[in-house]
């Protein structure tokens, strides 16, 4: 655990460190439905779905998913759903817009019944926080509720969060903040197999 090791290094005694890991509501998460009827109301029937849901802020580093989208211009089934609010919402809507990127789909805040649907429709499932060496020590809440899933997480983290879905085959992990690698993680993904992305959403689940 990074936040272990960075109290270490500034002289706390381990033994009086205790890690509490993040989880999520395995329950809530798969009891949710992501049947037609919800595809088709959400715009992603018969599209290869690269979904984000969570927090829309400064920290998410969401322009470069937008960036990443028009590099992928070119695929015409992959479709990135951004499910979620927050501060940078608008913004990321008026670029969106500006730039005509038809590949980006913006679902808005969903209650938690329906969040495990939307999740289950995505193909793969991202994860994207700013460059910062913070955020090398930090495990995004939603890494738990994606393993619990069990789809192919495309990780944009670097450090603990990298090493997680690295560690168990799990996903891809790209650079952050840097939208050639994303991409680039997207068509990585494109070339799998079927076969392959279902074992890899099965060791995200296990």
């Amino acid at each position: 655990c990074g936040f272990r090791r960075a109290l270490i290094s500034r002289g706390v005694p381990p033994e009086k460190i205790t890690v509490i890991h993040n989880w999520c509501d395995e329950d809530a998460i798969l009891s949710a439905s992501g049947d037609g009827p919800l595809a088709r109301r959400l715009g992603m029937e018969g599209l290869v779905n690269i979904v984000f849901a969570g927090n829309m802020g400064k920290v998410q580093g969401l322009e470069t998913v937008l960036q990443a989208a028009a590099l992928l211009g070119d695929e015409p089934l992959v479709q990135f759903v951004l499910a979620g609010d927050g501060t940078e919402l608008p913004v990321l809507q008026r670029i969106a817009e500006e730039r005509g990127l038809k590949n980006v789909r913006f679902v808005g805040r969903m209650p938690m019944s329906e969040i495990g649907g939307i999740l289950s429709l995505a193909d793969a499932l991202l994860v994207h926080l700013e460059d910062d060496p913070l955020f090398r020590i930090t495990i995004p809440s939603k890494t738990q509720a994606y393993l619990c899933v069990g789809k192919p997480i495309l990780m944009g983290v670097s450090g603990d969060a990298a090493r997680i879905v690295e560690r168990h085959r799990a996903g891809i992990c790209f650079a952050s903040s840097n939208s050639e690698s994303m991409a680039e993680a997207v068509r990585s993904f494109l070339r799998l197999t079927p076969e392959e992305r279902k074992q890899m959403g099965e060791r995200a689940r296990a």
